[in-house]
This record gives C-alpha cells, structure tokens and sequence, in this order.
C-alpha cells in the first residue's frame, strides 16, 4: 500500500512536505467490510502526516475530505480543458505504423473499466 510506504519515508527522512497521489483507494462504495476495516483506517491515520492528498476520483475525494489532512484536491476535475495536456511524439510516425491517416481522431486512455473511473465522463466529452 503506496500510503503506508510513503508514511514510512517521510517519518525515517523528515521529509517537511508531503504530497500523496492515491490513485483510487481499496475501499469505496460496494467494496468489502473488510477493506473499509483495514484501509479506510490506515489511509485515514496516515493522512494526518499528509500536506496535500490528490485524488483520482469524486468518491475518494469526498472520503478524503473527512481525513484530516491539511489539502484535498480531485487531480482532475471535471470540465478541466484538454489544451492544458500535451504530449511529444512523432504522430505521424505512430499514426503510420498502425495504419492511421492523418486524419483519423485517436484517444488513449489508460484506466481500469470499472464505474468508479468515470469513464462516461470521457465518452461525453469526445461527443464534445
């Protein structure tokens, strides 16, 4: 668990800031007792070190937010503008070697499909 690591450093190292990116919590809604149990009291314990928690997610944030941590952020929100994300690669190149025109409109996205992902908001906004 990425949390009780980090944990781990920042109280060998005394680091003075600390900023963790969890990328979905192992509790959420529809998950087992037993994760609420063990995870949702180590992530709330240990968030009390935590600066800054980034969230991937409208659930986890809104869990987060009950956690004593000093700042909660949803990374993504919702409605944020493309423009501000770019990549540097050859498109051409890519394009050609997957037999893509120029023309062709390519997404990428790297999520595991479940609901808690929010990948509706996606497919609404390449409608867009």
């Amino acid at each position: 668990m990425a949390a009780l690591l980090e944990e781990l450093l920042v109280s060998l190292q005394k680091i003075p800031n600390v900023i963790y990116t969890a990328h979905g919590f192992h509790f959420f809604k529809g998950s087992s007792l037993a994760s609420w149990a063990l995870y949702h009291t180590v992530e709330k314990m240990l968030a009390k070190q935590t600066d800054h928690l980034i969230l991937v997610n409208e659930e986890d944030y809104k869990i987060a937010n009950t956690f004593k941590v000093r700042k909660a952020s949803h990374w993504i929100p919702e409605h944020t503008s493309i423009e501000k994300f770019s990549i540097s690669v050859d498109r051409e190149e890519g394009r050609k070697k997957n037999g893509l025109s120029s023309s062709d409109f390519v997404f990428i996205c790297v999520a595991e499909l479940i609901k808690r992902k929010n990948h509706t908001q996606i497919i609404d906004s390449l409608k867009k």
